[in-house]
């Protein structure tokens, strides 16, 4: 495990890098004409936003990391009760939209105003999608009791928090401490949702610039920023998903 830990936070490390060259050499100068440097400021806003979920993230991972060497039986078993199939199908929804995320900038970079609009409002609906998905998943959990700390073993309604009368919560049958795992579930699921949130909002931005008609082969930064960041977001579920979802998974039919 690691090795998938340092791999994670060098690759942080690398996108890092990436967002200063772009503000340092492509976004500043080549992108941008003088008069036009007075509107930096999202670009550097927004690399500053992004060097930071970078570096943040990582400690997440390690607190995982240490808690899963502590609780492994609890660990697994707090995974089984994970809907493998909604995390999958959001891990193909995310990366779909990477796909729609990076075709944007390409078309953005040709000046193509049509083509830009279509592949964002794509990138838009499938962050919707995923955060549509993810909201089944937490309802399941709420109302199973399987929530985070001293809440763990109550079912709650998950508008209102209020406890359920007469709800079966499964976390009777779960060894001790499984409670751990499910705080950094939401923990770790929840702020990647928070960043997804951001996303949209960031992307309706692009996109209301966009059908303003302030993209061209001359200036498309900003657009190129926010795939980047979106890039980014889909990058940490991808780890998130088989350290959460995958623990000791053996597809049926495996056993010997």
């Amino acid at each position: 495990m690691n090795i998938v830990y340092a791999v994670k936070i060098f690759g942080a490390l690398l996108i890092v890098l990436g967002m200063l060259r772009i503000v340092a050499g492509k976004g500043l100068k080549q992108v941008m004409a003088p008069q036009d440097w007075k509107g930096a400021w999202p670009v550097v806003i927004g690399t500053l936003f992004v060097s930071c979920f970078s570096m943040t993230q990582p400690l997440f991972f390690v607190a995982y990391a240490i808690y899963r060497t502590w609780y492994g039986e609890a660990f697994a078993a707090g995974s089984h009760e994970l809907n493998r199939q909604m995390g999958a199908i959001n891990t193909c929804v995310l990366l779909f939209s990477s796909l729609t995320a990076a075709l944007s900038v390409g078309s953005s970079q040709l000046s193509k105003k049509n083509e830009t609009t279509t592949w964002i409002l794509l990138t838009i609906g499938c962050a919707f999608g995923f955060l549509f998905i993810k909201y089944f998943e937490y309802e399941a959990k709420f109302h199973h009791g399987l929530l985070p700390g001293s809440f763990f073993g109550t079912p709650r309604d998950m508008l209102t928090f209020a406890p359920l009368q007469g709800a079966h919560s499964v976390a009777e049958e779960l060894p001790d401490h499984t409670h751990a795992f499910f705080s950094l579930y939401f923990v770790m699921t929840g702020l990647h949702a928070i960043h997804v949130i951001v996303g949209i909002g960031v992307w309706i931005w692009i996109l209301k610039r966009n059908l303003r008609g302030d993209f061209s082969k001359r200036y498309f930064t900003p657009v190129d920023i926010t795939a980047l960041y979106w890039h980014l977001v889909d990058l940490v579920w991808i780890y998130l998903f088989p350290l959460l979802y995958l623990i000791d998974y053996v597809p049926h039919g495996a056993h010997h």
